[in-house]
């Protein structure tokens, strides 16, 4: 009996640290420069697009995280408000 318990905690914690890392690759939407933190080079990367409209020269769609087609202060917003 005791061999089966160490090997069902041994399975549970496999599994935990399977899902932990994982769930660390996993990108945010507000790291807008996959570099796989949210931080002030994010920010860059938005001021870059900043102004520009769906479809226009310049317009990134992976800074677009308020998904409305411009490049505004909502989505530094959104941003700012992910850093970290």
């Amino acid at each position: 009996m005791k061999g089966k318990w160490l090997l069902c905690v041994l399975l549970v914690v496999v599994i935990q640290l399977a899902l932990n890392s994982a769930m660390a690759r996993a990108q945010s939407p507000y790291d807008v420069n996959g570099d796989g933190s949210v931080d002030i080079l994010d920010i860059q990367t938005w001021a870059l697009s900043f102004g520009t409209f769906e479809g226009e020269d310049g317009f990134n769609p992976a800074v677009d995280v308020h998904s409305d087609g411009v490049i505004d202060i909502f989505d530094a917003m959104l941003i700012s408000l992910n850093f970290g």
